[in-house]
């Protein structure tokens, strides 16, 4: 899955390959790339747990299984929030993913670990969130296919069913995986939308936090998807929280291509069937949230603080739940509860 696209602050490399290995220092910012070798991956996210660098915030985990000293030591922090947000975004095999790492990187203060949806095995997944602690939340990347296809989704089904107490957002396929593990179907959009701008409504929760709402308001984002969750399917336990505001989509052509649309030779709109086709939803009892359309593309308005919505819901779902949960000498039960 070969790529180069241009970072959107200097601060970020430039990566041509998102399955390479190994750490890289990019003007201050660590990440881990994990290889296809299984035993490498091991040792590779072992030694990123046990680094005491920035590569990982020391104060970015809540209390879990490291011991009493290590245990005492995160009580005496006065800091509520976490100073970094360590992520495990989830590549569905798309070249979307990159700018979805390039935004976290900014937004977290830590480039996340980025590994395929097939890459790893279920119980090394459950060891490296679970035991070794090593993630604050998930991001699950778009991607082609269908959550109903195993062999497009991999597991992301299962860590949306089995990571109840994890911090999870699913973009597009990632979306779409939310809705479809609780019971939602996925059908056919009323038109395929490629490359388009849509304006949403939404309904003001956390990770719309500061962004306007409805037709005219600014808030216009990029949509890539010829699938879509059935709204009247949504079953109890799954909110939905955006929608497109009309009918009418606007044609993207991309970067560098603005003046062309200013200048009216895409201003008229495209009306399509999709009006009020969901864009958003939320589990009722876990932190995970879905968003159909695209807050990573550079035509969205309002990504990056849809981001900053979620690292801050992370934030703080840790610090209200870090004593009830996990209170001195108590193990974070794994998925299973072995």
């Amino acid at each position: 899955m070969g790529f180069t696209l241009r970072p959107l602050s200097a601060e970020i490399p430039i990566v041509s390959n998102l399955s390479r290995r190994g750490n890289f220092d990019g003007g201050g910012v660590r990440t881990t790339f994990i290889g296809r070798n299984e035993s490498e991956n091991r040792h590779r996210l072992l030694r990123c747990a046990e680094k005491k660098d920035a590569s990982i915030s020391n104060r970015s985990s809540p209390e879990h299984m490291e011991g009493s000293y290590a245990r005492k030591q995160r009580l005496k922090e006065s800091s509520s929030e976490l100073e970094r947000v360590r992520t495990l975004l989830v590549d569905n095999y798309d070249s979307y993913t990159y700018n979805i790492y390039q935004e976290l990187s900014v937004v977290n203060g830590l480039a996340p670990v980025v590994i395929y949806n097939d890459q790893l095995s279920w119980e090394e997944i459950c060891h490296y969130v679970y035991e070794l602690r090593m993630f604050d939340n998930i991001v699950v990347s778009p991607g082609p296919g269908s959550p109903a296809c195993a062999a497009d989704i991999g597991l992301c089904l299962r860590l949306m069913r089995e990571f109840p107490d994890i911090p999870i957002l699913g973009i597009c396929l990632g979306h779409q995986a939310l809705g479809y593990a609780h019971g939602a179907r996925i059908v056919h959009a009323p038109e395929s939308v490629h490359g388009r701008l849509s304006d949403i409504v939404h309904n003001n929760c956390d990770l719309f936090d500061g962004i306007p709402s409805g037709g005219n308001s600014g808030f216009k984002v990029v949509r890539y998807h010829s699938l879509v969750i059935d709204a009247n399917s949504l079953p109890q336990d799954i909110i939905p929280i955006a929608w497109t505001s009309s009918s009418q989509t606007i044609p993207f052509l991309g970067e560098g291509n603005f003046n062309s649309i200013l200048n009216g030779l895409h201003k008229q709109a495209v009306g399509i069937l999709n009006e009020n086709v969901l864009m958003g939803i939320m589990h009722s009892s876990r932190p995970h949230y879905g968003l159909q359309f695209h807050p990573e593309s550079v035509a969205s308005h309002y990504g990056r603080r849809i981001f900053e919505n979620f690292a801050k819901i992370t934030k703080d779902y840790w610090f209200r739940n870090r004593m009830r949960l996990y209170p001195s000498g108590m193990k974070l039960q794994r998925p299973g509860g072995t």
